[in-house]
């Protein structure tokens, strides 16, 4: 029952008496925010006072538990960074598709196994810098998973790409977005740790045009990298489509001249009359 009577908080250990002054006023003040009629507000308040005291040795800040109390959330339960994305994304009704995928995807693969499981309230640069570097360490398992001579190994990051710095500039952007909503719409939080974040300048690519010289030499690259890894594998077949992503390009963007343009619209021309015709 909401009425029940609370036992009594106990607190010791302080350095002066003026230290056990100043936190027992900070408990008085927590517990006016709440109306004298407002019983469950006010039980509620002193179970997050003793909760949040038991977890982390402080309390919240009067101003911080004023905003909840304003907004009327419910102070009985903590919101976590997974359900408060959630909860974002059903906001976000009037962005683009692909802006909504996009946000999805970030979520989905990155930001709740990641970080879903903290309160949204305690969310730190610390968390938002260790999932980057949790990221990290899995590129590098990517990469020596396609290397090794297991071809179980390698069929286990078949799919999977490593995750470029741009990427994670878009992963900590979606965060970042997240966070001002619970800011400025619910006031849930005063702080956004994915706005102060530290990270990696990312360049964009310099676009380059598949020349002729640029198509002959990476068609010799492919050619030489699907030999070798038929050596590496005993004679073992070579995935084309492996091999394809894995042979580096000139440049991440590249270009396609007008008249190599032209013969893939020829070629996708031939391939719609064929489905048509079967």
């Amino acid at each position: 029952m909401e009425g029940k009577r609370r036992g009594p908080l106990r607190r010791s250990g302080f350095a002066t008496q003026d230290a056990a002054n100043d936190q027992l006023g900070q408990v008085r003040d927590l517990l006016t925010l709440a109306e004298p009629s407002e019983l469950v507000v006010r039980n509620q308040i002193a179970d997050l006072i003793k909760r949040t005291l038991a977890e982390t040795g402080a309390l919240l800040s009067v101003e911080m538990v004023r905003r909840r109390v304003r907004t009327r959330q419910d102070l009985a339960h903590e919101v976590t960074v997974a359900q408060w994305l959630e909860e974002f994304l059903k906001r976000k009704r009037k962005v683009e598709e692909t802006t909504r995928r996009s946000y999805e995807g970030h979520i989905r693969l990155y930001l709740t196994p990641y970080l879903g499981h903290i309160r949204l309230d305690q969310l730190r640069v610390g968390d938002v810098a260790g999932m980057f570097e949790q990221i990290e360490e899995f590129n590098d398992v990517i990469a020596e998973r396609r290397a090794s001579a297991d071809r179980e190994v390698r069929a286990s990051v078949k799919y999977r790409r490593a995750v470029s710095t741009s990427t994670m500039h878009r992963i900590r952007a979606t965060l970042r977005h997240a966070l001002n909503v619970a800011i400025r719409q619910d006031r849930l939080i005063d702080f956004n740790p994915a706005a102060v974040l530290e990270m990696p300048a990312h360049a964009r690519p310099k676009a380059l045009v598949w020349t002729a010289d640029r198509v002959t030499e990476w068609h010799r690259d492919f050619r030489t990298y699907r030999a070798a890894e038929r050596v590496r594998r005993g004679g073992r077949r070579v995935d084309p489509i492996d091999a394809y992503i894995r042979v580096p390009r000139p440049s991440a963007v590249m270009v396609w001249t007008p008249e190599q343009t032209r013969l893939f619209l020829q070629e996708a021309g031939r391939q719609d009359r064929r489905l048509d015709q079967g």
